[in-house]
């Protein structure tokens, strides 16, 4: 039911920003308050449908989670899959993880009150342009003739290793983890920039 709503949403806005998934102790508590003792895997498998939804339907996906919850709960085995974005206030950015946003702390704005402060360590509004600015009906030709359901997938991975978001070794581990056939997604990296 969420994901329809925000899919009403992003029809009537074009996003330069990642579609965050926030998921930590509070999402737990929520959970408990209706019933629904979540497991690690439960957790896991909860994020993972929702963040793929997102991409499915073609936007950037990305998870917010706090350090502790991230370490704590199997989030941690989401690290090279999706981006992050961590909440770890404090001087110290998160180490150990490859995130793109980071939530460090709170400040007192003037006319607004308290808010939550992030650095992006990653320039998502180019990101997420050369990630869907192609022509898909054109080029899905060359590599196969599957439908673009299926072929979106691989464009969407093949754009991130092109962009520096996930390493070769990255990339065959997610072909591994979705069924994806990595030599498919070489000729796809290979036909983008032909």
């Amino acid at each position: 039911r969420v994901l329809a709503v925000m899919e009403a949403c992003f029809k009537s806005a074009e996003l330069g920003a990642p579609v965050a998934f926030d998921f930590e102790y509070g999402s737990l508590e929520y959970a408990k308050r209706h019933g629904y003792n979540l497991t690690s895997n439960d957790i896991v498998e909860i994020c993972k449908a929702f963040l793929n939804r997102i991409e499915e339907r073609g936007y950037y996906a990305m998870l917010y989670t706090n350090m502790d919850f991230l370490e704590h709960y199997g989030l941690s085995q989401l690290a090279s899959r999706y981006a992050l974005w961590i909440a770890k206030w404090g001087t110290k950015p998160p180490s150990g993880y490859k995130y793109g946003i980071w939530q460090y702390g709170t400040e007192n704005i003037a006319g607004i009150g308290e808010v939550d402060c992030n650095i992006s360590t990653k320039d998502y509004p180019k990101i997420i342009i050369s990630l869907f600015e192609f022509d898909y009906t054109d080029k899905m030709n060359v590599v196969c003739s599957l439908e673009e359901s299926w072929w979106r997938e691989y464009v969407v991975l093949a754009k991130r290793v092109l962009n520096g978001i996930y390493s070769d070794l990255q990339a065959e581990e997610i072909c591994i983890h979705n069924q994806m056939d990595y030599n498919v997604l070489k000729k796809v990296m290979d036909t983008i920039y032909a």
